[in-house]
């Protein structure tokens, strides 16, 4: 729980059973975390396995492509608040506190892969692909937002603030 807040925390997956153990643990150590549910998307490995033992929730989602694992996660996830993440090493658990801090103003924070001192060598953030989300980003924020700061449209470390129906 954070400031009274439940933490969901939704890890949609295909064949990450290198990384997935460890994106979990790294997530329970911040201690706030209510749940973890890693959304199984057909993967071949032992993903699912190695999320059991690592104490996560795993669903199997069917219907192939990171967009319907990402709303099966938002479906299921019970937390206030839903943080959405790849489990691929790309991001650092700890990041999620900063996340956070700015939810009391916003219903949705994105972290963010193209200022290049936060790169990790993990990420899948090569100079085209960094340039091209800039692009992106400075073109949705022109049109939609033109008082936010948008500069990688793309980053799938979220934090969304869940809405009952």
């Amino acid at each position: 729980m954070y400031k009274g807040k439940k933490i969901s925390i939704v890890l949609p997956e295909f064949n990450e059973e290198k990384n997935i153990g460890r994106a979990i643990s790294d997530f329970w150590k911040l201690k706030i975390v209510d749940e973890i549910i890693v959304i199984d998307n057909n993967s071949k490995d032992r993903t699912s396995e190695s999320a059991l033992r690592n104490k996560a929730k795993v669903i199997k989602e069917h219907k192939q492509g990171y967009g319907f694992a990402l709303q099966r996660g938002l479906r299921e996830a019970k937390g206030d608040y839903v943080v959405l993440c790849e489990p691929d090493g790309t991001f650092v658990a700890a990041d999620l506190l900063k996340l956070l801090s700015k939810m009391g103003d916003y219903d949705i924070v994105s972290g963010i892969r193209t200022n290049k001192k936060f790169i990790s060598r993990n990420a899948n953030m090569g100079e085209f692909l960094r340039l091209g989300n800039i692009f992106v980003a400075k073109i949705t924020q022109f049109l939609y937002s033109p008082t936010t700061n948008l500069s990688d449209c793309g980053c799938t470390f979220k934090v969304i603030k869940k809405i009952s129906c």
